[in-house]
């Protein structure tokens, strides 16, 4: 049997790729959860978390929904304002570690 190497690659690297968007998808999904919860931890409503985060009612329902994440700098402004930004990326409390020994 004779694979076409090349075709076979282009396959694979197709298959990565879908499986990778899903992924990407479902962890902006998951980090918009997990700023919502954060929230109400903090005792904010979205209107509030907005407002002090300093940006639109719009955007932060975007963030919840997962449309858009957080770039570095919101991070850091949630940061100061006392969201859990670990947890917010990764779903991993502050103090918790993870070894991959």
């Amino acid at each position: 049997m004779n694979i076409d190497k090349a075709a076979f690659a282009k396959a694979v690297s197709a298959q990565q790729k879908e499986r990778r968007a899903i992924e990407d998808e479902e962890a902006k999904k998951a980090i918009g959860q997990r700023l919502s919860s954060e929230a109400a931890r903090l005792d904010l409503s979205g209107t509030a978390a907005a407002v002090r985060a300093g940006c639109s009612r719009r955007t932060w329902l975007h963030y919840e929904s997962g449309a858009t994440t957080p770039d570095a700098a919101m991070l850091r402004r949630l940061d100061a304002l006392g969201f859990d930004v670990l947890y917010l990326v990764t779903g991993r409390r502050g103090g918790e570690r993870k070894h991959n020994i």
